[in-house]
């Protein structure tokens, strides 16, 4: 008989974590940034309803986990594609990433900016988040 593998603590969050990104990802589409609920978040991706509470502390703490995980996922694919490039080519190499990261991950890319655009609200959480993206980009 077969003993059934277990997986690790590290594994299991990174596997609660994919599903909980793309629960939240789906959300902020369906429903806007202030419509989608940690509860609702946990529930989607199959978890107890205060798994993402516990996660994420509150909406701005889920937020900055979904800005954070496609925004790096798209700062690693757009570092690779323009190594050892410059000018002209370093530019268009970045366009055809975006294009074929828009392309690949519509959803991600509709949350990420939904949420980048409602950033400059006066009663937005999230400005530090994106202050921190722009400083790890221009980097």
């Amino acid at each position: 008989m077969a003993k059934a593998l277990r997986l690790t603590q590290i594994e299991r969050k990174e596997i609660s974590d994919a599903k909980m990104l793309e629960a939240a990802v789906d959300l902020i589409v369906e429903r806007g940034a202030g419509q989608a609920t940690l509860k609702d978040v946990g529930e989607r991706a199959g978890y107890s309803r205060g798994l993402a509470g516990y996660r994420f502390g509150n909406k701005a703490g889920l937020f900055d986990f979904v800005l954070r995980s496609v925004g790096d996922k798209w700062l690693a694919e757009l570092t690779d594609v323009t190594e050892g490039r410059c000018g002209y080519q370093a530019i268009a190499a970045a366009l055809d990433a975006h294009i074929k990261f828009c392309e690949d991950a519509p959803k991600h890319v509709e949350a990420f900016y939904r949420l980048w655009f409602e950033s400059p609200a006066p009663e937005s959480q999230l400005k530090a988040v994106i202050l921190g993206i722009h400083k790890r980009r221009r980097a």
